[in-house]
């Protein structure tokens, strides 16, 4: 039997009949970015997910088909050392500080390989992409998959709009006070998407003032080009002096 993958554990959930029969909970203890990150505060949970679903035997010809297309990448992600990771976060942190970086897991759930960053005068010009993929699912159902994708799809997110303004942020990150995400909006393109595939990741941000952001990621299947995942991000960014 296959070993579970390490985002298996991040997503596994169990029932808890007790509180209603469609109530459920994490299977083992969720990681965190940071101590100082949390998922409830006083015992309250601080998040609710709202899931929507669409029924596959719509007919074709009464459907829009249509998808954004994927980026033109020249190099393949084994061209990409696994220490470009530790590298790209390197060199923002000298930037746009340490805040950038997380307290990992042993075993990291997905395996991220950089392929640049596209920088502009404005922040909104920034593009952050690259290769991403979990490591071999031992579970088969697609909804595995997806509930994977849905957890990579927050993985580090908010650092865009820290990367896109290094000078706001300040070096060290002596600039940012606080950081945390509001809204969290997933659409999936495509059910059979599988986690463990390489896919091609871009994100960036479109929009900051009075201490908000609005951050966004776009997911594309590194083999066929589909798009798989569209994701975006309203988050609070509350610097010590000044807004963004």
């Amino acid at each position: 039997m296959a070993q579970p993958s390490p985002v298996e554990a991040q997503v596994a959930v169990t029932q808890v009949p007790e509180l209603g029969p469609d109530v459920f909970t994490n299977e083992h203890k969720a990681d965190v970015p940071s101590p100082e990150a949390c998922w409830f505060r006083s015992d309250i949970c601080v998040y609710i997910a709202m899931i929507s679903f669409q029924k596959r035997s719509t007919p074709a010809s009464n459907v829009f088909t249509y998808g954004l297309r994927m980026p033109k990448i020249e190099v393949e992600p084994e061209d990409i050392p696994i220490e470009a990771v530790a590298q790209l976060n390197d060199s923002q942190v000298n930037q746009a500080g340490e805040v950038l970086q997380s307290s990992k897991p042993v075993e990291e759930p997905f395996d991220w390989r950089p392929i640049g960053i596209l920088v502009g005068n404005n922040p909104t010009a920034f593009r952050l992409r690259g290769f991403v993929r979990a490591q071999p699912l031992s579970a088969t159902p697609a909804s595995a998959h997806l509930a994977a994708l849905a957890y990579a799809s927050d993985e580090k997110f908010l650092g865009v709009a820290l990367h896109a303004n290094p000078d706001a942020a300040g070096k060290g990150g002596r600039n940012v006070g606080m950081v945390t995400s509001l809204t969290h909006n997933i659409s999936f393109h495509d059910p059979t998407a599988r986690a463990d595939r390489w896919m091609v990741a871009e994100r960036k941000t479109t929009w900051g003032a009075d201490e908000r952001v609005n951050v966004q990621q776009l997911l594309w299947d590194r083999g066929s080009g589909r798009l798989l995942m569209t994701v975006q991000q309203e988050a609070l960014v509350r610097l010590r002096n000044g807004r963004l």
